[in-house]
């Protein structure tokens, strides 16, 4: 499913997905069906089908909840907070990126957390806190091995977001501010990222 998307064949990536959420069940293996609902929600929400996404997500939610997997939860928090972001419910995605970001500091994966800080930077700049939005993608892209992990389905708008922010800001601005980011360590960035200061 993973290399059908990324083959650009959505349609074959949710047969195959769909296919192994049928084998997760036929198992009874909740950690599986929640990880493919969360897969089918992001797919449906790359295409735009924001309904779709968020029931998958909120399925894949209760479940991984219920399981305790705290990735699966982190995920289809994310998963949500997009839904809303792209519905321009900025107060509400800010909310669940928050307490996807929670997970991200109770699992104690760092590279998952720095990954989780390329949500903020977009989402900044959806609201127009273009200093902040280029710190954020200063720090994320230091802090990660590669963007490419940060936005997996979300790549063409990571694109366009960093590209507004450094239009909006001029170049000598937006390198000034992603300097800045890229100066934070962990611990700096995701409080900065946490913060609700307006930049």
């Amino acid at each position: 499913g993973d290399v059908a998307w990324e083959q650009g064949d959505p349609g074959q990536a949710v047969r195959v997905v769909e296919e192994a959420l049928v084998l997760g069940q036929d198992l009874g293996d909740k950690a599986i069906i929640a990880s493919r609902l969360g897969k089918l929600g992001l797919i449906a929400w790359a295409q735009g089908d924001y309904e779709q996404a968020a029931q998958k997500f909120e399925a894949s939610l209760a479940i991984s909840q219920e399981v305790g997997s705290n990735f699966a939860s982190f995920m289809a928090l994310q998963g949500l907070g997009r839904v809303a972001q792209s519905q321009g419910d900025f107060a509400r995605a800010g909310s669940l990126y928050k307490e996807a970001m929670a997970l991200c500091q109770e699992m104690r994966i760092g590279l998952v957390a720095a990954v989780h800080l390329a949500a903020f930077a977009i989402l900044a700049a959806a609201q127009n806190q273009m200093q902040r939005a280029a710190r954020l993608f200063g720090a994320a892209e230091t802090l990660m091995p590669s963007v490419r992990l940060a936005v997996h389905v979300a790549r063409a708008e990571y694109d366009r977001a960093k590209s507004a922010t450094r239009a909006a800001l001029g170049e000598e601005a937006f390198t000034a501010a992603w300097e800045e980011g890229k100066k934070m360590n962990l611990e700096e960035a995701v409080a900065y990222a946490l913060s609700e200061a307006q930049q």
